[in-house]
């Protein structure tokens, strides 16, 4: 049998602790979820900020109800429940180059300098996971890029339209003091 190299004992110990198989494990969630998540974010950002607390404050239903007309309304116009917000259709070619697509680009960069280094130098891998931050930014690009067409224009917020009417109460004391009466929070 040939003498492995401590390189080789070292990363067959890390196999045998797990360590290297739990980054294995969440890569594919990672790059399950990341398009999903740039595009949600994208393309309800500022639908969720011209809500303010009225979106925070919902509860997780109504929360839900917002989210698919925000979706919905944004692609087609139409949102399936009348009651909750109303997003109107964008379609917004500006908006796809947005946080999800340069941080996707980035990702890509990375993969790409990375794998170059590693080919070049021939030592094996010094600059780690180039293929999987890669494929997480190739999913980060596609999903703020869908997200970021529908997206509102920037100079346009949208309005407030819809029950999701939640606002902080806020205490009030009065102490009357002769003819005038004061009120502080």
């Amino acid at each position: 049998m040939a003498r492995m190299s401590k390189r080789q004992r070292l990363a067959q110990a890390a196999k045998k602790r797990g360590l290297y198989n739990f980054g294995k494990k969440l890569y594919p969630i990672a790059k399950g979820v990341s398009a999903p998540v740039a595009f949600l974010d994208q393309i309800s950002a500022k639908h969720r900020e011209a809500m303010g607390t009225a979106y925070t404050q919902a509860p997780l239903l109504q929360k839900g109800k917002i989210l698919a007309n925000i979706v919905v309304g944004s692609f087609s116009g139409i949102n399936p429940f009348p009651n909750e917000y109303q997003a109107t259709q964008n379609i917004n070619p500006a908006g796809m180059f947005n946080k999800w697509t340069t941080g996707g680009l980035t990702m890509l960069g990375y993969k790409v300098i990375g794998s170059k280094v590693n080919q070049a130098l021939g030592m094996g891998t010094i600059i780690p996971a180039t293929r999987e931050i890669g494929g997480i930014g190739k999913s980060f690009i596609a999903g703020g890029t869908v997200g970021g067409l529908f997206d509102p224009p920037a100079d346009d917020k949208p309005q407030h339209r819809g029950t999701a009417q939640y606002s902080i109460q806020q205490r009030t004391q009065s102490i009357s003091s002769g003819d005038s009466t004061v009120s502080g929070l």
